[in-house]
Parts: C-alpha cells; sequence; structure tokens
C-alpha cells in the first residue's frame, strides 16, 4: 500500500480497491499449555489492535474483522455482543487466569508468560502486525519472541514449538464456508494449524458437509463462526482488501474480484 500513492502519479496507471474473502488472522498452537486456557486466548484477542492496525499498516485499506468471514457473506454471524478488547481488558483475563503482573512481568506460579510468535514475509503487513502484537504485549509484561519463517503451511503443521503465528488466508474463496471451516477447524482439516479437536465444532462442520440446501449451510456455517469466536479458537485481525494496479491504456476488460482466484477470463485482453 505505501506504494500506491506513486503509482496513481504514472500516466495511464489505474488503481483499484475492494474488500475480499481474504482474512488475517492469528493462530493459536491449542497444544501449548498456557494458550489451553479459554481466557489467555481471550487476553491474545483483547491485546490486538484492530483499528491502528487497518489505520497505520494497510493505510486504511481493510476492516477490523471480528471472525473469519466478511460481514457481507450470508453465513456471517452478526456478533450482537462484541469483545472488549484493549491492554486494560487483557490483563483482566489474565487475572482470570491467575496470571499477576509483578515488577513489570506478567506472571505465573513465578513464571512469565511468553509467547513464539511466527510470521512471514510472503505478505508484507503480516511482519509489521506481529510487531505491533510484539509491543502491545510488552506493555502488560508478555514478553513476545518474533519467529521469520518462509513457509507458513510447511512449518506450522510439522513443528508444535510456537504459540501464535500470523497467517491469512480465503475464507470463501468459492463463496461458500465449508472450504475454510473443514480445512481450519476440522481435526482432519489441512489447515488446522491450532490443532483444534473440539468435538462440538467437529460435529457442525460435519453437518454442514451432509447439507445441501443453502440457507441450512449458512445456518451452520453462523454456528461454526460463533462457536469459534465464544471459544476464541484463533483470532481475527483485519479483512485487507484486494489492491490493482494496471495500465489501462494496455489492458482492457479488467474486472478486480472479491475472490483472488478468478482473475482471467474470455474478455481480458492486452492491447
Amino acid at each position: 500500500v505505501e506504494s500506491l500513492e506513486s503509482l496513481e502519479t504514472q500516466d495511464g496507471m489505474k488503481v483499484e480497491a475492494t474488500e475480499t474473502f481474504r482474512v488475517h488472522q492469528m493462530t493459536m498452537n491449542m497444544e501449548r499449555k498456557s494458550l489451553q486456557d479459554v481466557n489467555v486466548r481471550r487476553a491474545v484477542d483483547a491485546l490486538i489492535d484492530r483499528q491502528n492496525i487497518v489505520d497505520t499498516i494497510l493505510l486504511g485499506f481493510a476492516e477490523p474483522a471480528i471472525g473469519p468471514f466478511a460481514p457481507s457473506l450470508p453465513f456471517a454471524p452478526t456478533y450482537e455482543q462484541s469483545k472488549e478488547t484493549g491492554k486494560e481488558m487483557a490483563v483482566q483475563y489474565l487475572e482470570e487466569a491467575g496470571y499477576t503482573l509483578k515488577d513489570g512481568k506478567m506472571q505465573k506460579d513465578g513464571e512469565q508468560l511468553s509467547f513464539t510468535l511466527l510470521t512471514y514475509s510472503a505478505r508484507a503487513d503480516l511482519p509489521l502486525i506481529a510487531q505491533v502484537f510484539q509491543s502491545d504485549a510488552k506493555q502488560i509484561g508478555i514478553d513476545v519472541e518474533l519467529r521469520q519463517i518462509d513457509t507458513p503451511e510447511e512449518y506450522m503443521a510439522p513443528n508444535r514449538d510456537w504459540d501464535l503465528a500470523t497467517y491469512s488466508n480465503l475464507t470463501a474463496p468459492r463463496g461458500d464456508a465449508g472450504y475454510y471451516l473443514n480445512a481450519t477447524y476440522h481435526p482432519t482439516g489441512a489447515l488446522n494449524f491450532s490443532g483444534a479437536h473440539e468435538p462440538e465444532l467437529t460435529e457442525i462442520v460435519d453437518k454442514l458437509n451432509q447439507t445441501v440446501n443453502q440457507e441450512e449451510r449458512a445456518v451452520l456455517a453462523e454456528q461454526a463462526a460463533e462457536y469459534v469466536h465464544e471459544n476464541v479458537i484463533n483470532s481475527f485481525v483485519l479483512h485487507p482488501s484486494t489492491i490493482v494496479a494496471y495500465n489501462e491504456n494496455k489492458v482492457t476488460n479488467w474486472v478486480t474480484t472479491r475472490s483472488e482466484y478468478y482473475i482471467i477470463t474470455n474478455k481480458l485482453d492486452v492491447k
């Protein structure tokens, strides 16, 4: 996004932006002892300063996320009761989990709460989001070690020596919730990096897989998203916009779409 201003000054260059089906999320490793406490997960969620990240890192080309699905999708819950966030709320959750802030360190049984946070540079905004989180966590005595990895899909599943990870995913590439819910929250899911094994959630996803009616599928998808929200199985940062720059003197019939998969059409051409 930092290059948009210079791109717009170039002759014939057109810049377009649209909301997408993508979400930047904070994946939580549920196999780590500290994160098995829902109040610790709620504290992590409360620490994410979504609006600040949208304004400073994405320069407004995004919207804060509550859940995985963009609000405009028919199966996105309304989330009538938004969670309270901020450092003070995070401290309250940690106190409920038995932690106390002592000598500038958030600790329990004499041991400071610390997280290893994975991030990767393929999406340039993710390491910056990780740095903001690290800075905010430090202010309430949590030590966050940032670790850069190359390919998250190759590292996160076989290696369990991490607590949190910034990750970006298309949650509805074909306009349906099934892909994301199966891949991310079903015990057999290829993207279930959190190690989630929640029988109630699995039952909802299994039922979704056997349901054809779109309205019934939307209800089940909402139930699954609500469960993820309530139990903080992963946390959601923002829905980034897709931003495209192209030379309109050369490219014809380009359409900036919400899904990143359907780019080439029978009308797209180059003069």
